[in-house]
C-alpha cells in the first residue's frame, strides 16, 4: 500500500520542468510506465479503495444534501437522501435563479414606488390647484357677500341701540324733571339771583366808601384803620357771597339727585 502511494506520488513529480517545450525530459530519466510496472497490487488496491471512496463520497453528498434541506424534509426523505444528493446541483441552480429573481424584485418594487410617488405628487398638485380654484372663485365670493350682509346687520343693530339709548335718556330726563321739580328749581334760581344782586350792591357801596376815604388826606392813621376795617368787611362779604353760591349749587345738586 505504501509503495503504491509512493509510486503514484512520484508520477506527479516526473515532469519537473513543464516550461521546456518539445523535450521529453523527466526526473532521473524515469518514465510513468516504469513506475506503474512495479505496481503489481494495483488491481487489489482498486477493488478495496473504490468502494470505500464511493461510500465516503456518498456520505459527503448526503451530508451536503441534509445541510441544504430543512429539518422536516430530513426526517421525511431520509431513505432517499442519496437520490436527493444527486439532484442537489440542479436544485441549487434553481434556487440561485430564484435568488436572482428575488434581487430583481426589490429594484422593480423601488421603481414602482418611485413611479407611485411621482403620481401621488402630481395628483396632490392637481388637487391643490382645484382647491385653490374653488376657494378663490366660490368660497371667497360668497364670503364677501356674507361679510357685507353681516356688516349691514351689525350697523342696523348699532343704530337701533343708539335710538334705544336716546329714548332711555329722554325717559330719564322726564322722570327727573317733573313739573313740581321745575317750579322749585325756578324759585331757587330767583332767590339766588336776588341774593347775588344784593351782595353786588353792597360790594359796590363799600368800594365807593373806600374810594372816598382814600381821597381824604388828613387823619391818615384813622383812615388806614378804617380802610382795614372796610377791607375786612369786603372780604367777609366776598366770603359770604362765595358760601352762598356754594350752598345754592349744593341745593341744585340735591334736586338733581
Amino acid at each position: 500500500m505504501k509503495e503504491a502511494l509512493t509510486s503514484a506520488e512520484a508520477v506527479d513529480y516526473l515532469d519537473f520542468n513543464p516550461e521546456v517545450g518539445g523535450l521529453d525530459v523527466t526526473l532521473l530519466g524515469l518514465k510513468a510506465d516504469q513506475l506503474h510496472k512495479n505496481d503489481a497490487h494495483k488491481m487489489v488496491f482498486q477493488q478495496g479503495l473504490i468502494p470505500e471512496l464511493e461510500n465516503r463520497l456518498k456520505s459527503k453528498c448526503e451530508q451536503v444534501a441534509q445541510y441544504h434541506q430543512t429539518a422536516k424534509s430530513k426526517e421525511k426523505d431520509s431513505k432517499f437522501a442519496f437520490a436527493k444528493a444527486t439532484q442537489l446541483p440542479s436544485i441549487i441552480e434553481a434556487e440561485k435563479l430564484c435568488l436572482q429573481e428575488d434581487k430583481k424584485q426589490p429594484r422593480a418594487h423601488r421603481m414602482s414606488k418611485s413611479t407611485q410617488h411621482v403620481q401621488y405628487y402630481q395628483t396632490l398638485v392637481r388637487s391643490l390647484e382645484v382647491s385653490e380654484k374653488l376657494i378663490t372663485e366660490y368660497k371667497l365670493e360668497w364670503q364677501k357677500k356674507y361679510d357685507e350682509i353681516t356688516s349691514d346687520w351689525l350697523a342696523a343693530k348699532c343704530h337701533a341701540m343708539c335710538l334705544k339709548i336716546r329714548v332711555l335718556q329722554n325717559q330719564m330726563l322726564c322722570d327727573t324733571y317733573t313739573p313740581e321739580s321745575v317750579c322749585a328749581l325756578k324759585q331757587i334760581r330767583q332767590s339766588l339771583q336776588t341774593k347775588e344782586n344784593d351782595t353786588k350792591k353792597e360790594l359796590h357801596r363799600v368800594t365807593q366808601s373806600l374810594k372816598a376815604y382814600k381821597s381824604i388826606g388828613m387823619g391818615f392813621d384813622d383812615l388806614v384803620q378804617l380802610y382795614s376795617d372796610i377791607t375786612a368787611e369786603i372780604d367777609n362779604k366776598k366770603w359770604a357771597l362765595t358760601e352762598l353760591r356754594h350752598s345754592d349749587n349744593n341745593d341744585l345738586n340735591d334736586l338733581w339727585k
